[in-house]
């Protein structure tokens, strides 16, 4: 699934848990890749709950409908992915955050890499959202 456009996107796919490791069999293994103008990242194995996902489809279905309020998805780890959408506004725009993260070592030491912004969201996109998140977790 893609969300955003042009070069402001947040692209989320299925992604093999065997590559790296086996998933939680509650949990779903996804590639995420985030891309900010200039700027852009890219994590493979991203683990989210069906739990998280499944309350996240729901709150984004109320959301379409009263375009009130913010949503949030996060990753299994925490600060490793995240994805909230919120409305802003009078006009009850919603835009996107995002924030993606990992841990990189160099030896002992430990670094802390990761990409985050936002957006303004196309005001017909959230079905389709919907219905790409439904499809991850069948």
């Amino acid at each position: 699934m893609r969300i955003g456009f042009g070069d402001e996107f947040i692209a989320i796919d299925e992604f093999d848990p065997d590559a790296y490791f086996q998933a939680d069999s509650g949990s779903v293994n996804v590639s995420v890749q985030v891309k900010l103008k200039e700027f852009s990242g890219i994590y493979h194995s991203v683990s989210i709950t069906q739990p998280e996902i499944q309350h996240f489809i729901g709150e984004l279905e109320r959301l379409e409908k009263t375009r009130q309020g913010e949503i949030v998805l996060s990753s299994f780890c925490p600060n490793e992915f995240f994805l909230t959408i919120r409305s802003r506004g009078q006009h009850k725009r919603l835009v996107v955050e995002v924030g993606l993260s990992r841990f990189q070592y160099i030896g002992s030491v430990e670094w802390n890499t990761g990409i985050s912004g936002g957006f303004e969201l196309d005001e017909g996109a959230i079905p389709s959202i919907v219905n790409s998140f439904k499809t991850l977790i069948q």
